[in-house]
């Protein structure tokens, strides 16, 4: 036992070993820093791609609070499920278009096909819709495609897949919708919606109706804000 207690076991410092090791530790801070290099360039590159395609207001900078909505609304969006849109929904004048665009700006770098705003008050149906989507893109048609409804329908749809097919995912901001009839599911259906290139953004004082709208809408039901939040708010536009 005095002879184990007393036993070192002396060995040659082995320096590359050392040196192998801070080698290795090095490439993995530099693969580390190299790939975030290339995510930083990406999204730069997605931010640029946005602002290009983009006709969003500007952001209002006394928004405040929201932040479980609009941590709610990018779940909803960001499932990627076909077809699927939401809506945020309340009494006029709580803040739904707001928090719309708040969310556009939050997350325009995960759209670099662009976030475009429609105003679709009065808007019947997604032809509607479109004509005005389409005219703030600089879509143009033949008077022989305008001529017919359902051939000007299928151009602009078609239209709007080329967009994010060819400059990537985009969001329309659909802004107070009056007409139900744009939230059910076989009018939804007709977009033709498919992956997750398209993302759709409502604000409308309407309300869900029954099961069917839920089965093509997420509906979002946007509350006053809490008492913090509103004297947050107060404070900063009073300064």
């Amino acid at each position: 036992q005095l002879r184990e207690r007393q036993y070192y076991d002396l060995r040659p410092f082995d320096h590359k070993a050392l040196s192998d090791l801070a080698e290795q530790t090095i490439r993995e801070k530099l693969s580390a820093l190299a790939a975030h290099i290339t995510e930083q360039v990406r999204k730069d590159e997605w931010v640029k791609a946005s602002l290009r395609n983009s006709d969003i207001p500007s952001y209002n900078p006394s928004f405040t609070g929201r932040i479980d909505d609009l941590i709610a609304i990018r779940r909803d969006l960001a499932l990627g499920v076909a077809g699927i849109t939401t809506v945020v929904h309340g009494l006029g004048g709580i803040g739904k278009t707001e928090l719309a665009l708040a969310y556009a700006h939050a997350y325009a770098h995960t759209y670099p096909g662009g976030c475009s705003f429609v105003n679709c008050a009065g808007s019947q149906d997604w032809r509607t819709v479109l004509e005005r989507l389409g005219d703030k893109k600089g879509w143009s048609y033949s008077d022989h495609i305008r001529s017919n409804v359902e051939r000007h329908f299928s151009a602009l749809v078609r239209s709007m897949h080329d967009h994010s097919s060819t400059e990537g995912r985009m969001l329309i901001v659909c802004d107070n919708v009056d007409e139900p009839a744009l939230f059910s599911q076989s009018s939804i259906s007709e977009l033709r919606l498919q992956g997750d290139l398209i993302h759709e953004l409502f604000t409308s004082r309407l309300e869900a109706k029954s099961r069917n709208d839920l089965s093509a809408v997420r509906w979002h039901a946007l509350d006053e804000l809490e008492i913090y939040e509103a004297t947050q708010l107060l404070e900063e536009l009073v300064g």
